[in-house]
């Protein structure tokens, strides 16, 4: 039926917008230490492509950009990052706001490596 032409057509889209997100954060990465203005381009294209299909970014992906200003953060240049009544809290240093997230028990476990997770 059309509907389920709709849905595998939307399933393969959604997949290679994951694809073309991610290689564009990549490319931020690479590029952030040179020009961070190129860098926030990249970012910007990710959301852009990622909205357009409305597709969810993955939650690794989602704490490297701002929330506000939509910048790339990298921990130590232009993020502070603390840990404050059991929140992790990211300080963009570009648009001086905060996004608070929240710490789970798998990142409140320190001896337990697998289940610790990257915040950034």
């Amino acid at each position: 039926t059309k509907q389920a032409m709709k849905n595998k057509r939307k399933k393969r889209s959604e997949k290679t917008t994951l694809e073309d997100v991610r290689t564009l954060i990549e490319k931020a990465e690479a590029i952030f230490k040179t020009d961070r203005m190129k860098a926030n381009d990249y970012v910007r294209k990710a959301r852009r492509a990622a909205m357009k299909t409305r597709t969810r970014l993955p939650p690794e992906i989602k704490r490297r950009i701002c929330k506000h200003c939509h910048a790339y953060l990298k921990p130590g240049i232009n993020v502070r990052i603390r840990i404050h009544g059991g929140k992790i809290i990211l300080y963009c240093l570009e648009c001086k706001k905060f996004k608070r997230l929240p710490l789970t028990k798998a990142r409140k476990q320190k001896g337990n490596k697998k289940k610790n997770k990257q915040i950034l």
